[in-house]
This record gives structure tokens, sequence and C-alpha cells, in this order.
């Protein structure tokens, strides 16, 4: 019912619920990694059976698919912590294999003869951005110029919804590893040697596909598109580094909880926030915020 709850979220209210389906893997991943074959299947399966029955009734059968998805991330995470497998590959694993059987189902659903899934996807995203304009009161919209500024915007987006879509399983798949490792800390359960979600950070040699592909991006438009797909997927993971970064900092101030999800909020909802984290992440590489590197060295 949890996993169903969340999901649907996004679905009926989409403003709030985009983020608590971010959730929809851990009641999935908690099964399989505390009850194991087959027993733990029973969570995603009866999820699985539960929501064909509600989105029957209320609506929204053509989400069924990508609440399989999340529920097999679940799966392959309560696997991954079950065999004691490293935080990052668990993650890592998860999150790939939902995006690949995320781009099947994408292609499945928007492949055409003609032209490619994009041009046709960009062709509808289009239309549907300016009938809402218009019907936002908007004018001037037909207006050669605006609309070729509209036309090339969303050719862009359109375009990097790839990085983005990697990026945010890659951003649910930490917030899950997170809610299974503290699971496992009140049950008492046997578990990989994770360190605390505070004191993750990402491996040194990762900023050298960051200043690669900010060049790329710049100077060789034949390759652009791809390199701000890859800049997206590794800003998610300097915004993770950079969210642990803040979640130490609250722990050493001994901030209390309220505060601390009222920061997460506002972190995740204003954009500018959420590029000063990605920074700190970034720039912890180099300076060390919470002197990590320092007390391996002294271990």
């Amino acid at each position: 019912m949890l996993s169903s709850a969340l999901f649907g979220s996004a679905v009926w209210f989409p403003l709030v619920g985009v983020f608590l389906s971010l959730l929809t893997p851990i009641p999935s991943s908690l099964s399989v990694y505390q009850w194991g074959v087959p027993r733990g299947y029973a969570v995603p399966l009866g999820s699985f059976t539960l929501s064909i029955l509600i989105f029957a009734i209320v609506g929204g059968f053509h989400a069924l698919p990508y609440f399989a998805m999340f529920l097999i991330m679940g799966i392959v995470l309560g696997h991954c912590v079950r065999s004691f497998f490293s935080r990052e590959f668990a993650v890592c694993l998860a999150s790939g294999l939902t995006f690949v059987l995320g781009a099947v189902l994408f292609w499945y659903h928007h492949h055409s003869p003609e032209g490619s899934i994009f041009d046709k996807l960009e062709e509808r995203t289009l239309q549907y951005l300016i009938e809402v304009l218009k019907e936002a009161g908007v004018t001037g919209v037909d207006r050669p110029y605006l609309y070729e500024q509209i036309k090339n915007t969303v050719h862009t987006v359109v375009r990097l919804l790839p990085g983005a879509f990697l990026g945010s399983l890659l951003f649910a798949g930490a917030v899950n590893s997170v809610g299974i490792h503290r699971y496992s800390r009140r049950k008492s359960l046997p578990f990989p040697d994770w360190k605390d979600g505070i004191l993750w950070r990402s491996p040194d040699w990762l900023v050298w596909p960051v200043i690669l592909s900010g060049f790329a991006a710049l100077f060789v438009p034949t390759v652009r598109v791809i390199a701000l797909n890859i800049l997206i997927v590794l800003g998610v993971i300097y915004f993770l580094q950079g969210l642990s970064v803040t979640g130490f900092l609250a722990a050493k101030l001994a901030l209390p909880p309220w505060l601390k999800v009222l920061g997460i909020i506002l972190i995740i909802t204003q954009q500018y926030l959420s590029l000063v984290v990605v920074f700190v992440g970034f720039f912890d590489v180099w300076f060390d915020f919470r002197k990590i590197n320092m007390e391996r060295r002294k271990t």
C-alpha cells in the first residue's frame, strides 16, 4: 500500500508527489533485503497487483509500467544490500538497470518509422507548450521570432531528457540507500560496511569528466548534447555530495530535526540553493570541508 501511495502521489498530485515518488522503491528494497527469495518478493508483487486495481478504478493506467520500473529498482537494491555490495555499486546497478528498462519502454511507446523519437517528442511538446501559453493569456507566441525561441528551447530540453532521467534515478537510488541503511541500524540487521551518508564523497577522478564535458559543451557543437547530458548526471552526483556536506555540518551544529527537514525542502525546491549545493559538493574535492582525507591519513 505504501509503494502504491508513494508512486500514485506523483500521478495525482504532481507538484508534491514527484518528490515522494522517489521513495517508491524503499518498501520493495526492505522486503527483499530482510526476507530474501522468495518471501521478499511478496511486497513488490503485492504492490503491483494492488496498483493494477487502483489505476483501473481511478485512472492513470498508463503509468503502471513506470511503477513496475521503480519496483524493479527496489528489488535490485535489496539484492545488492543482501549480497553486501558497496553503496556505489548498488546505486549505480539499480539506477543503470532501471534506466535501460525505461529507455526501452520509452522507445516502445514513442517509436515511429517517420523521424526519430526525439523529433516526435519535440513536436508534441512544442504543440502542448504553445497551447498552454495561449490558454494562460500569453500573446504573440505565434510570432516568428518568439515561436523560434520557444522551439529552440524545447529542442534543447527534449534532448537533455536522458541525462535528467538517469540523474533522477541516481538521486532516487541514493535516497533509498540511506533509508535502507537507517532501517538496518534500528533493527540491528546485518549490513554491508557502508559509511554514514553524511561522510560519503565521490571519487576524486570524477572531476575530470566534468572538466572535459564542460569544454566539449563550449567548443565542440557536434557533441554538445552528449556533453550536457553527462554534466547533468555528474551534477546530480555532486549535488548528493553537497547534501552530504550540509548534512555533516547540520549534525555538527546539532540542528533540530524540523530545521533539517526544512533545509532539505528549500534546497530541493529552490534552484539557486540547489546550484550552491552542487558547487559545494564539487569544491569539496579540493577543500575537503569535512576533513575526511585528513582522518584517513591519521588512521
